[in-house]
């Protein structure tokens, strides 16, 4: 009888132990997760903040600001495929199942790309002079002098007139349209997807929402300083229930 009561014993230790072996091997399975990066596939620089997103599930996350991800893998979505998306790049689509911990997720751009060097130096303001340096005669155009036309040794007036309003009118038009541009590129430059992801918790449906109706004008951008910009972003994501980064 003792010996029996011994042997029940052993086995049931035996079993606890496997069943015990079973649980965290499960549980290790259910907690792995891989953590990834998405770089652009010409230049190798990590892309912040971008977009990505499970075919069959729903919601949108975004990487953080050096292009890092973190994805827990599970049942639910060893059979779904990763959709990543940017700004100015093309819609990339992986199959979970062919991700490996630290794999880099290669990003095309589209179209052809201005040198690395000219687009990262520039800034708002160097863009500004170089648009205006480019159409200077736009900018600073004055009408004709009415002595100009005498100089001529034989003049249409009526074709005159018509030839020179018509041009004034096209450069004013032109001046207008390359002034709204300068401001717009000054607003871009500051209000922009970066400045905002690194404040409010958002996705990418939020965010062109959040940048349309909260766009500041240029006057009144002018007048803050970085730090007040980026309270007004905080108070804009409260007004809307969004929550913010806790950096």
């Amino acid at each position: 009888m003792k010996n029996s009561c011994i042997i029940t014993l052993k086995l049931s230790v035996t079993l606890l132990v496997l069943l015990s072996s079973t649980v965290v091997q499960k549980v290790n399975a259910q907690s792995l997760s891989l953590k990834c990066t998405v770089v652009d596939s010409v230049t190798k620089e990590p892309l912040p903040y971008t977009s990505y997103s499970l075919k069959k599930q729903k919601g949108i996350l975004v990487t953080d600001a050096k292009g890092h991800f973190e994805l827990v893998l599970s049942k639910t979505i060893q059979h779904d495929t990763l959709i990543f998306t940017y700004s100015a790049y093309k819609e990339v689509q992986i199959p979970v199942l062919k991700l490996k911990a630290n794999d880099v997720i290669l990003l095309p751009p589209k179209g052809r790309l201005l040198k690395a060097v000219i687009v990262k130096n520039k800034t708002a303001k160097e863009d500004s002079l170089a648009m205006r340096k480019e159409f200077a005669k736009d900018f600073v155009f004055t009408k004709p002098k009415v002595i100009d036309a005498f100089s001529l040794t034989s003049i249409n007036f009526d074709i005159l007139y018509a030839s020179l309003s018509k041009k004034n009118k096209q450069r004013k038009k032109l001046r207008a349209i390359l002034e709204r541009d300068e401001l717009d590129n000054y607003v871009d430059s500051r209000f922009n997807r970066r400045n905002i992801l690194r404040l409010v918790k958002i996705d990418s449906v939020q965010l062109r929402t959040f940048m349309i109706r909260h766009r500041p004008s240029y006057t009144n951008l002018k007048k803050l300083t970085d730090y007040e910009l980026f309270e007004y972003i905080k108070q804009a994501a409260v007004t809307d229930s969004l929550p913010l980064q806790h950096n």
